[in-house]
């Protein structure tokens, strides 16, 4: 199965821009379809959470300084003989 029919993630603007002083400080992330999946959020190799939505906040200290940082979220499936399925997206934070 192809990642885009695994994980569908929203917003779906493949960029998500945060700010430390003016708004946005902070999106939830969905994935959309998560039937026979279980999910997993990343941030390098630091697990971020399990479940269908994240939380970005530009208050993390995993990610939450200025810059451009890379998020993946695992899919993998509950039945046995089908492998994982990731699918990353960029969060920019500005200090502005």
């Amino acid at each position: 199965m192809h990642i885009a029919d695994v994980i569908n993630i929203n917003p779906n603007t493949g960029l998500i821009t945060l700010y430390r002083v003016s708004e946005p400080h902070s999106v939830t992330v969905t994935v959309t379809n998560t039937a026979g999946y279980t999910v997993r959020w990343w941030y390098g190799s630091t697990p971020l959470g399990d479940g269908a939505s994240l939380i970005l906040d530009v208050n993390n200290p995993n990610y939450g300084w200025p810059g451009r940082h890379y998020i993946t979220v695992v899919a993998t499936p509950t039945q046995a003989g089908r492998g994982p399925s990731s699918k990353h997206f960029e969060v920019v934070i500005k200090n502005e």
